[in-house]
C-alpha cells in the first residue's frame, strides 16, 4: 500500500464521480507516513497546497466520533 498506488485509486474514484479540483475539499487522515505521499501526489495532480488541505490526527478522531 504505497502512497502513489493509493493516490492513483483516489484519483480514479474522484474522476468516476466527476469531482474536479475546484470542488475538492479537505482530507482527514491519520498520521501514517504513506498519507503524506498520498496528499502530495494528489496536490500535484489537482494543483493545491497539500499542507493546507490535509487535516491531521486530531480531526481524524473527531470525524470517527461524529
Amino acid at each position: 500500500y504505497t502512497g502513489a498506488n493509493i493516490a492513483a485509486i483516489i484519483n480514479a474514484t474522484l474522476k468516476s464521480f466527476k469531482i474536479s479540483a475546484y470542488s475538492l475539499g479537505y482530507f482527514i487522515l491519520n498520521n501514517t507516513t504513506n498519507n503524506n505521499a498520498i496528499i502530495n501526489a494528489l496536490a500535484i495532480k489537482y494543483n493545491f497546497n497539500a499542507r493546507y488541505r490535509r487535516l491531521r490526527y486530531a480531526y481524524y478522531i473527531i470525524n470517527l466520533t461524529a
